[in-house]
């Protein structure tokens, strides 16, 4: 039985290099959704120091977009439930 070919050994040898390039995790990981937050509240900071309205809006609509990203990511993450659909009731026939 022959063992890998040349070329499958090249690939293996490249994802090694790759996989001992990545950073080591840290034990100050944080969810994804945190970074976003900070990112909000990065833009909230920066438009209280803006000049001019037009650079003010354009933060704080970044800041309410990095936050929908953050609500969005914990929902992906199965940090909160999905948003609960009213069905409507059938109105007793009298």
């Amino acid at each position: 039985m022959a063992g890998p070919s040349r070329s499958s050994r090249d690939i293996t040898i490249r994802l090694g290099r790759l996989r001992s390039a990545a950073p080591p995790p840290t034990c100050f990981d944080m969810k994804q959704s945190d970074i976003f937050r900070e990112n909000a509240e990065n833009c909230l900071h920066l438009a209280e120091r803006a000049e001019g309205q037009p650079t003010y809006k354009r933060y704080q609509r970044m800041a309410e977009a990095w936050t929908a990203l953050a609500e969005e990511q914990d929902w992906l993450d199965g940090e909160i439930p999905p948003v609960a659909q009213c069905v409507p009731q059938k109105k007793p026939t009298s």
